[in-house]
């Protein structure tokens, strides 16, 4: 018997001895139902346990398996990096092996403030906090003739990167 069928008829006992039927009668029904229904707990209590242990090594297995997954991306970015600052040294432009191919590609103009203080409030954006406006500086700095800078700021390169395809 299924716990729930174990509960509704030790219920329907239960309801028979409200009704006037003697304990005597139905006393050796209820003993069965009783050890039934402790057995069925007790199974239950321990399934729960089991099903516990797999949720704490699953839990387990995710940690294990994110830590490995964070190894293999800095794998990953050391091999670019590594493979990179050679191609760079060689200047080597691109490597083709007709599978996969990788090309150093130059790194887009990023913006350096140097101190902002420095930059003309036409190029500040006014927020809570006073901070120059990036994308204008960088804008007007590529817009500048030979010789002309703008204080506080000036073009860098930016970092190179490796493109896999």
């Amino acid at each position: 018997m299924r716990l729930y069928e174990l509960t509704e008829a030790t219920k329907e006992v239960t309801k028979l001895l409200d009704e006037g039927v003697p304990l005597e009668q139905l006393e050796e029904t209820l003993k069965e139902l009783d050890c039934d229904f402790q057995e069925k707990a007790n199974n239950i209590l321990f399934a729960i346990a089991n099903i516990k242990a797999e949720e704490e090594m699953i839990d387990n297995e995710i940690k294990r398996l994110a830590g490995k997954k964070k190894t293999k991306a800095n794998q990953i970015n050391s091999l670019r990096g590594y493979l990179l600052s050679n191609m760079e040294e060689l200047k080597s432009g691109k490597i083709d092996n007709g599978v996969m191919s990788a090309s150093v590609r130059k790194g887009s103009p990023s913006l350096l403030i140097n101190d902002e203080s420095l930059i003309p409030d036409e190029y500040k954006v006014i927020k809570t906090t006073v901070q120059a406006d990036k994308k204008g500086l960088l804008k007007a700095l590529k817009e500048l003739g030979e010789g002309e800078k703008i204080e506080g700021a000036e073009i860098v390169a930016g970092k190179n990167t490796l493109t896999i395809k």
